[in-house]
């Protein structure tokens, strides 16, 4: 593949998938500064392996595989990051608010939205993948394949997530 050929097929990934992996950024590190570096790693990874992506699953399917896996390994690094700073006594690096700007007949909405963005980055890492996925509008097996569980495990799950999210929402 040459430069140019990488470098269409990347920028057509990213358009086609830049909302989905900034949402599971969001899911897993809130609003801020660290969703958008998290965000900006996951698609580097997309480029350093777009030639090795062999066709076997949906581009769509393959990156977010990346951007859990990638996620995941972020906020493993974040969470001994926090204990070593803990340990030498250091305060906790706080979050940078980023402006989100959004029209004002959205803010109700989006309100609801960052809402439950909150409570999923407060899930297991599992679940926060599988819930994820499953509002992202990928299949069952499709989720079943970037997580590891089987398809019926995947459907369990996701109706625990929901009965769960739902309890927290009413207590909110």
């Amino acid at each position: 593949m040459s430069e140019a050929e990488k470098t269409a097929l990347f920028n057509q990934i990213y358009r086609d998938n830049k909302e989905l992996i900034f949402r599971l950024c969001r899911g897993f590190l809130g609003k801020g500064q660290e969703a958008e570096d998290l965000f900006q790693e996951i698609f580097l990874k997309v480029w350093n392996n777009l030639e090795s992506f062999r066709g076997q699953s949906k581009v769509s399917t393959w990156i977010y595989r990346i951007g859990t896996n990638t996620a995941l390994l972020y906020t493993k690094r974040k969470s001994r990051r926090q204990s070593v700073e803990a340990t030498l006594g250091k305060e906790a690096i706080g979050r940078a608010e980023v402006p989100f700007s959004e029209k004002e007949q959205q803010e109700q909405r989006n309100r609801q939205l960052n809402e439950l963005l909150q409570l999923i980055s407060s899930l297991s890492e599992m679940d926060r993948i599988v819930i994820t996925m499953m509002l992202e509008g990928f299949s069952y097996k499709e989720i079943a394949e970037v997580s590891g569980l089987t398809v019926s495990h995947v459907g369990v799950r996701i109706s625990r997530i929901k009965k769960h999210l739902r309890k927290k929402i009413k207590v909110s």
